[in-house]
């Protein structure tokens, strides 16, 4: 009988220990894998200098945000970026944009200060993240060269990536969608310097 009462409060503790391990946090990162080809034929005579892309408060964190239903939100702890978002989106969309024009960006280059520099600025207005759905994202963004501040591109991007099963989905359609912005605004400026919006949003 005591025997078979050990085994029992055995059992609960070892049950009771099972249900305090937390499931494990998993990481991922927006910097692609996949190296983006040169958009541009020619060589560009600038260096790009990408400023901090503002994300909505709520967004800039290192957990996952997604949509729940109609209006509600989820937040996944288990499900994490490697830093907070708006870092995460500043870094990948730096090394996109370089990659694209292929240039360096102007931080830690000794000679940044010889080169025209051009300045892109992004604004992320909206992201919406449908689990084994979708993605919605729309930012605002300017492009436009240090010595002629006044004269620059003011436009708008609106994206929906469709998004396969599972978090690591969310990760790959992040790294797409991003990509895309990434091109849509490399098409902007050329060796001659600014194009237009890819929309009625220039000025």
């Amino acid at each position: 009988m005591e025997k078979t009462s050990f085994l029992g409060v055995l059992l609960i503790v070892v049950a009771l220990m099972s249900s305090c391990v937390s499931a494990p946090i998993h990481y991922y990162t927006l910097m692609s894998s996949k190296p983006q080809s040169q958009l541009h034929p020619a060589v560009m005579p600038f260096v790009i200098d990408v400023l901090p892309v503002y994300v909505p408060e709520a967004l800039d964190r290192p957990q996952f945000v997604v949509r729940n239903g109609l209006n509600g939100v989820l937040l996944l702890d288990n499900q994490q970026w490697s830093s907070n978002l708006g870092e995460e989106l500043t870094e990948s969309l730096s090394d996109q944009l370089s990659a694209y024009w292929q240039v360096p960006s102007s931080r830690g280059l000794a000679d940044a200060a010889s080169k025209r520099l051009l300045r892109v600025n992004i604004e992320v207005r909206r992201l919406d993240i449908w689990t084994d759905e979708k993605i919605v994202l729309v930012a605002d963004w300017t492009v436009g060269f240090k010595d002629t501040s006044s004269i620059r591109l003011i436009c708008r991007s609106q994206l929906h990536k469709p998004l396969g099963r599972g978090y690591q989905a969310i990760a790959i359609g992040m790294q797409e969608t991003l990509a895309e912005l990434a091109k849509v605004i490399a098409g902007t400026v050329d060796e001659n310097g600014l194009l237009q919006c890819p929309s009625a949003f220039a000025s």
